[in-house]
């Protein structure tokens, strides 16, 4: 088992974001599948946990229940009512995802994937509010991570149009008609079935198109997302950029390098502390890519290989991720 984990945690370090995302919608469907099993055996009607559930991570119509339940605009992105629901979400999210990360950076995608989310929320909670044919519903909850994952192919379609995807039976199509198809699709779905759902997936299919629209003219919606996270990666990040805005340069003396991710933010201490021998094979590499790299040579020769200073790095690295 020892082994078996230590083989997940190695493949979630190597893997891009896309990956990722994917491994987070599975172990939370797992773990809430897992959770039903002692609840069941206590005496508690399965539909009573499946409701608690509902009502309590799925996102609400009901905006004053949205209210007392924010953390719902998050946690609905990562959760699914059944087995097939997760795996056409992921399927799409994994096929889309890997030409997206191609042609964005990889710490621009879970950025796109939370505001494709909030854009489909925010067309969810204003169709149900604002058409008379949804006012009778009562509160209807919202849940999956499809608005998300349209973001994503949207973008993806928006990126590269004439780029091509191949279905089984199909062949190869371009990826715009997939784009167009999968919003008519939603459009015309509205009337019959999930009504909620497929306004969802059209307020992620507009973020993922605006996303690369603004990307394109210099303005990258991703950013103060991207600032959230880093701050929960690394709260003293911020204040170490505080004080250096405000410090007045000492001395002509260099800077010790620092390991910094891509958006050239500090996201880990200086490498300076580290010998010469570990300085000067990955001064020039993102904390990410030093990481990769390590991996690389344990994936080679062992873990038994790594200098002392690498097994350090990799350690606090892991802490923080």
């Amino acid at each position: 088992m020892g082994s078996m984990w230590g083989d997940i945690r190695y493949e979630y370090y190597r893997a891009n974001t896309v990956v990722r995302i994917a491994m987070w919608n599975i172990a939370i469907y797992i773990l809430v599948n897992l959770i039903s099993v002692p609840v069941y055996l206590s005496g508690v009607p399965y539909i009573q946990f499946v409701h608690f559930i509902q009502e309590w991570f799925y996102l609400p119509s009901d905006p004053m229940k949205l209210l007392v339940r924010p953390w719902t605009l998050i946690s609905y992105m990562f959760m699914h009512a059944s087995i097939w629901h997760l795996i056409f979400n992921m399927l799409v999210l994994y096929w889309f995802g890997r030409i997206t990360n191609d042609l964005i950076h990889n710490s621009k995608i879970l950025p796109l994937y939370f505001l494709g989310g909030f854009a489909g929320a925010l067309l969810f909670l204003i169709s149900f509010n604002a058409f008379p044919v949804f006012w009778n519903s009562g509160s209807v909850p919202l849940v999956g991570a499809s608005a998300a994952v349209m973001a994503i192919l949207l973008s993806a379609a928006t990126l590269n149009p004439q780029g091509h995807i191949r279905f089984i039976l199909i062949g190869a199509v371009q990826l715009q008609y997939v784009a167009l198809a999968m919003v008519v699709i939603d459009v015309l779905s509205i009337p019959f079935t999930n009504p909620g759902g497929h306004f969802a997936h059209l307020g992620g299919a507009i973020m993922g198109w605006f996303f690369i629209f603004m990307l394109r003219r210099g303005i990258d919606l991703s950013s103060p997302i991207r600032a959230i996270l880093n701050f929960l990666n690394d709260p003293s990040s911020i204040r170490r950029r505080s004080r250096k805005k405000r410090s007045p340069k000492l001395s002509s003396k260099k800077a010790p390098e620092t390991v910094t991710s891509d958006m050239g933010s500090n996201i880990g201490k200086s490498i300076d502390g580290y010998g010469r021998s570990f300085t000067q094979r990955y001064r020039n590499m993102t904390a990410e890519e030093c990481v990769d790299a390590i991996l690389d040579k344990i994936n080679a020769n062992g873990y038994d290989s790594l200098s002392e200073e690498e097994k350090d790095f990799l350690s606090k690295s892991s802490k923080k991720k």
